[in-house]
């Protein structure tokens, strides 16, 4: 596993996982995070300010269709 990578190690990971399991593998990563400040402190880093925008687009789509389904 390519450990130093993190991009490689989730291509890895995703690509291994069925659905179920990915699922469980996101759900894990935002319950580990700790609190939505961590989170919002690992989505954040390393981004600059456009990558952090069109990530924050990212998530309000996805919130706004996880409150419809």
């Amino acid at each position: 596993m390519p450990w130093h990578d993190g991009n490689a190690v989730m291509d890895v990971v995703i690509a291994t996982l069925d659905d179920e399991q990915r699922t469980r593998f996101l759900h894990r990563y935002v319950e580990r995070s700790g609190s939505k400040e961590a989170l919002v402190a690992d989505l954040a880093r390393s981004l600059a300010k456009e990558g952090r925008l069109q990530l924050a687009a990212i998530l309000a789509a996805v919130a706004a269709d996880l409150r419809t389904i």
